[in-house]
């Protein structure tokens, strides 16, 4: 009876059904009409579970191999994006980022753009002066817009209790709350 049970569960879930084991009294057939769909269900998700489990150790294999190999003549062309000949620290971090399929290039590509338009002075960093620069970029623009849209109060958006607006134009967080990413 016990093999019988577990015989006929593994067919029904995996959706085999060969019709040899079945439900013999109506009761049976009513229970077996709700546990059915959710025994199929379960089956089914602890299928995707195991070949999940199964293709991320062959990714993990492959990232290791890939990672443990080295590096040619060809990788360094392909790593080499400004053409200069050599391969900065940056250069290979993006190309080793893709070629693991961590990022695509237009994600890179993105985040190289947000880059440029935070580093207001074009010195290759960001820092305390593109933000005081900005920040005096933006009242300008503000500024501009209340001129044609007219005096229109726009409350306190965007500031709360742990910011404070300092004489610079720079928004400090609370010391508390250092570990918060700022962004606005």
């Amino acid at each position: 009876p016990v093999v019988t049970s577990i015989y006929f569960c593994v067919i029904s879930f995996s959706t085999i059904g060969f019709g040899d084991v079945v439900p013999k009294t109506q009761i049976m057939r009513l229970f077996m009409v709700f546990f059915l769909p959710v025994g199929v269900a379960c089956f089914g998700e602890m299928l995707s579970r195991f070949a999940a489990i199964y293709v991320e150790r062959k990714n993990r294999s492959a990232r290791k191999k890939f990672l443990r190999r080295s590096v040619t003549l060809c990788d360094l062309d392909s790593m080499d994006a400004d053409g200069d000949g050599e391969v900065t620290r940056e250069e290979f971090v993006f190309f080793m980022l893709v070629a693991l399929q961590k990022v695509t290039e237009e994600d890179l590509e993105e985040l190289r753009q947000v880059f440029h338009s935070l580093d207001v002075d074009d010195s290759g960093t960001i820092n305390k002066i593109d933000l005081v620069m900005m920040a005096k970029k933006r009242k300008v623009e503000d500024e501009e817009i209340r001129e044609v849209l007219g005096d229109v109060d726009y409350g306190t958006m965007g500031s709360s209790s742990e910011e404070e607006q300092s004489t610079d134009g720079l928004t400090r967080r609370n010391p508390a709350n250092r570990h918060e990413l700022c962004v606005s």
